[in-house]
């Protein structure tokens, strides 16, 4: 017996020292499992920032030219649209989230800015914020380089790829003048083969008409 009780007391102290050594990686219950879970070491978010699948093309939006996202024959996901010579919209395909509406928050590189939004009425459900062409905002939206990131409330943030087409649609939007409907990323705009001009010194002649022979019976030329 005198053998057995201090094996037994250094098990015991192993056993609390190992307790005492996991609390630091223990983190509260999880209120969906009710267990205790170690904690696991997150990976930031800006290291999962791939842009969406799809590409921005000019379309129309009941009559109105709109600048698009999303995958070819598809709905976009999101778009902008003129809102008169002095403002443009940033919309938010889909239904909007149940309880009070969320802001807007536009991202792009150390530039954030929330903006209030509304729910539009028409055939198509989405959320839309307001930007004046004149902010330092639109020129944001407008600039070259890193990723654009949209984000409402709690949700998974939208995150769309810089296009050249965005400066030209809101240049278009002060100046009343559209984009062709064509446009869109991956599109030749500038590069499509022009008609081949027709070659006019080495184009053949048609060949001229062969004189009437005279009639049989045609009076002969006096001598």
């Amino acid at each position: 017996m005198t053998r057995i009780l201090p094996f037994a007391l250094l098990a015991t102290l192993a056993v609390a020292g190992c307790a005492r050594s996991e609390e630091a990686s223990l983190i509260p219950p999880d209120s969906n499992s009710g267990y205790n879970q170690v904690g696991r070491v997150g990976v930031p978010e800006e290291d999962d920032r791939d842009p969406a699948i799809g590409q921005w093309r000019a379309s129309l939006q009941e009559n109105v030219q709109a600048l698009e996202f999303g995958p070819m024959g598809t709905e976009p996901l999101f778009s902008l649209l003129c809102s008169g010579t002095r403002a443009v919209y940033l919309q938010r395909h889909g239904g909007a989230p149940a309880g009070p509406l969320p802001d807007m928050e536009v991202e792009r590189g150390e530039v954030s800015e929330r903006l209030p939004v509304t729910v539009t009425a028409g055939a198509v459900p989405m959320l839309r914020a307001e930007v004046q062409l004149s902010s330092s905002l639109a020129q944001t939206l407008a600039a070259q380089g890193e990723v654009l990131v949209f984000r409402l409330g709690d949700t998974a943030p939208l995150i769309l790829p810089a296009s050249p087409l965005i400066a030209d649609y809101l240049r278009s939007c002060q100046t009343g003048s559209p984009l062709p409907t064509s446009v869109g990323d991956g599109a030749a705009t500038g590069n499509s083969a022009a008609p081949a001009p027709e070659a006019a010194g080495n184009t053949a002649a048609p060949a001229a008409a062969p004189a009437p022979a005279p009639a049989a019976n045609s009076a002969q030329p006096k001598q």
